[in-house]
């Protein structure tokens, strides 16, 4: 986000692209402060234009806000973010503030999609005698299919690490309980492909894929919701794939510069959460969970680990 003191102004001096838009989120400290956010063009011929005005004081959350500046496109303009607020210093935030229009790359798009807790001893696309993932059978016959993987951990923190890296976790340190992040002098995927011009995001359910590790570094857009899905919380994560997506969605409408690069780590499948439709009761019918939950309780009663 751009931090400005009211009154404040932001410039840059930009080339509309065809069918160019700018979108953008406006943020304030405090419900009873609100601030009044403008964005003015200036025209080659000098002349400026008032494009949006609205007083915001909504603290607790973003207001995602986009400008048409197709009319524009083809123009060298001054586009200006302004805030104004009484008292006089009130803080203004702009949330990244994205000029985009039809696209213009030849750069593919990319998603790393992380089933987190997946195991390939299940999935069908692997020879798993119950059809598990079909979808992935799909996706598989349009691409390529690695026979072998090798995590450099049994648990999340320190295998994404090491793959959002490309480094063993020795070499940085490595990654224990508590906040052990990536060291700020490792780049990570993110900000590799911020720097080779992407617009980055990421959906994560699992706090140690996310800011645990320090891979926020290098994202423009951060989904980590501990109240929807989050690993720690109550709700029933077998469903953090639906938010995520739903977060991807609403995050490519009001923001759909490309080529982008978005990181989902998913925890369906992470431990014996309740199955949801469609897939509650696919396999394994209601008494045969219930022997199993009996089994399992049994198991840590007795001293085991319940696995």
């Amino acid at each position: 986000s751009l931090f400005m003191h009211a009154p404040g102004r932001i410039s840059y001096q930009v080339r509309i692209p065809k069918q160019g838009r700018l979108d953008f989120g406006l943020g304030v400290l405090r419900d009873d402060v609100p601030a009044r956010f403008g964005i003015a063009v200036t025209l080659p011929d000098g002349s400026t234009e008032k494009l949006f005005e609205e007083a915001y004081a909504e603290a607790r959350s973003w207001g995602q806000r986009s400008v048409d500046l197709s009319e524009l496109a083809g123009q060298t303009v001054t586009l200006s973010l302004e805030a104004e607020a009484e008292p006089a210093g009130t803080v203004a935030l702009w949330a990244s503030p994205t000029l985009s229009g039809s696209r213009a790359t030849d750069k593919p798009n990319v998603i790393f999609y992380v089933i987190d807790g997946a195991t390939a001893q299940q999935l069908s696309l692997y020879g798993y005698t119950r059809r598990t993932t079909p979808n992935l059978e799909r996706l598989a016959a349009e691409g390529a299919v690695f026979e072998r993987a090798y995590s450099n951990s049994t648990w999340t923190r320190p295998s994404t690490a090491s793959f959002m890296t490309s480094l063993q976790n020795s070499a940085m340190g490595g990654q224990r309980n508590g906040f052990n992040v990536v060291p700020e002098e490792v780049p990570t995927m993110a900000q590799h492909m911020h720097r080779a011009g992407y617009h980055t995001a990421v959906m994560n359910s699992n706090p140690n894929a996310g800011r645990m590790s320090g891979l926020e570094r290098g994202v423009d857009y951060f989904k980590e919701d501990w109240e929807e899905f989050s690993y720690f919380g109550s709700s029933n994560h077998r469903e953090s794939s639906k938010y995520l997506h739903e977060a991807f969605w609403r995050w490519r409408e009001s923001s759909p510069a490309e080529p982008y690069w978005v990181h989902f780590q998913t925890v369906d499948t992470h431990r014996d959460y309740p199955a949801v439709a469609p897939f509650a009761g696919l396999f394994v019918s209601p008494e045969q969970r219930r022997t199993w939950e009996e089994w399992s309780n049994r198991i840590d009663q007795e001293g085991g680990d319940g696995t």
